[in-house]
């Protein structure tokens, strides 16, 4: 539940900012919104809409646009698919008892398309824009005696630690997405700390605090960028994998920062990314320190 009112919060503010920063209105609807447009009703008369791509109102978009209550005095429409920036024609024809009159309103589409990109707790809690977010590397695994029985301490001392794989995972929300084909392509670009000291793999999948379900395995990652094409869902979590050598201790802090963009199926740019205008923005998520240990030493009573 926690989970679900956090998300549904960030949301609502992305939403807000949507409407702020894209002025989704009649005139300029961003793609996928719906809008209602009318004229005075004279009950009598009968009344026909249309959307089309020329003035006169002969060339039909039907398969850009959904009409409800195209025989009304009042017309709601669904910018399903159009093209952003191209001007489009909303027409209605009156007709009464023995004559007809028409009008016409132009509606130039606009982008909308943003991400909302947070860091995402081990528990599956989405944490808020712009909060970091830290955590604990695995219990560290005595795996195997490499000394001999000399009863040397540099001998008594000599293990091989497995130091585990740390997992890191956030989730990517877009919004502005046309109805008629959901695919929207985010592209990740990676700043891995050189302390960390291991290999990075990436995944895409789903993620519910307990059960990870892959979509796609990245594989091994560094600094260069990768990109992922989500397709049937507004929403994709992506899990990185750190798993660590066992040279690695981890007794400092060690960062991965994640910048993330993205274009919609019609390849027109992310407009925002965490209500901020712009193309990009990044998160932080940092491997704790473990405790700076020292080897066992022994002394006689």
């Amino acid at each position: 539940m926690k989970k679900f009112f956090t998300l549904l919060s960030l949301l609502v503010v992305m939403g807000m900012s949507a409407n702020v920063m894209a002025q989704d209105t009649g005139t300029t609807p961003s793609v996928g919104s719906v809008h209602k447009y009318s004229v005075t009703d004279n009950t009598d008369n009968s009344y026909l809409w249309s959307v089309t791509t020329d003035i006169a109102g002969n060339i039909s978009v039907e398969a850009l646009v959904s009409l409800s209550g195209e025989t009304t005095s009042e017309v709601s429409i669904t910018w399903d698919n159009p093209t952003v920036g191209v001007p489009y024609y909303v027409h209605v024809v009156e007709t009464g008892v023995n004559c007809s009159n028409h009008k016409a309103i132009k509606v130039v589409p606009q982008n909308a398309f943003e991400l909302l990109f947070v860091n995402t707790a081990t528990d599956g809690t989405d944490q808020a824009i712009d909060a970091d977010y830290a955590v604990c590397p695995p219990a560290v695994i005595v795996s195997t005696y490499d000394g001999s029985t000399t009863g040397v301490l540099a001998d008594a001392i000599d293990f091989t630690y497995d130091y585990g794989t740390t997992f890191l995972y956030y989730h990517i929300t877009a919004s502005g997405l046309n109805t008629t084909n959901t695919d929207w392509t985010v592209t990740v670009s990676p700043t891995i700390a050189a302390a960390i000291n291991a290999t990075v793999t990436a995944e895409w999948g789903s993620y519910d605090g307990s059960d990870w379900t892959q979509s796609k395995d990245e594989g091994s990652i560094n600094s260069a960028e990768f990109a992922y094409t989500v397709s049937g869902t507004d929403n994709i979590y992506l899990r990185l994998a750190v798993a660590h050598s066992i040279t690695y201790e981890g007794t400092a802090n060690a960062d991965i920062t994640l910048s993330v963009t993205g274009v919609d199926e019609n390849t027109n740019p992310v407009t925002a990314v965490n209500n901020k205008v712009g193309t990009s923005d990044s998160e932080l998520q940092t491997i704790s320190a473990r405790p700076a240990t020292t080897t066992i030493s022994t002394t006689g009573l």
